[in-house]
């Protein structure tokens, strides 16, 4: 049995390449795909592609390493993604720091403080159309 993210990918790719065959949809009634696809998509949040929006989330999508992981995590994350762009454009770290790689942490909080209300701020918004 595949462990960890090898796990999550192989059954992503599975269900991925499943939809696109088609072989899901026309073997099954559109209920239960419908079902099918909620419960898959659940499983892929519940295994961490769906990420919960934590400070410390939020610090490692944005601070951490250019890997594969974390471009997919922006992949799965386009909200949590587009409210920190929105954020990184006009943010001045507390401490003065300009280049990220002197950023301290206080300045890394505070930078998934605004993202936090970035986003709280658009679903608010979005609740009102």
């Amino acid at each position: 049995m595949l462990k960890g993210h090898n796990r999550v990918t192989a059954l992503f790719q599975h269900y991925v390449h499943k939809r696109e065959s088609r072989i899901v949809p026309h073997s099954l009634p559109d209920g239960i795909s419908l079902f099918l696809e909620h419960e898959l998509l659940n499983n892929l949040i519940n295994m961490g592609l769906v990420m919960k929006v934590t400070p410390a989330n939020i610090i490692r999508l944005w601070f951490g390493a250019d890997t594969p992981i974390r471009e997919y995590q922006i992949k799965m994350n386009p909200r949590l993604w587009t409210a920190c762009n929105r954020v990184g454009q006009r943010f001045v770290a507390p401490s003065g720091a300009v280049v990220l790689s002197n950023y301290r942490n206080v300045d890394k909080r505070e930078f998934a403080r605004l993202v936090y209300e970035e986003l709280r701020r658009y679903s608010a918004i979005a609740e009102e159309v």
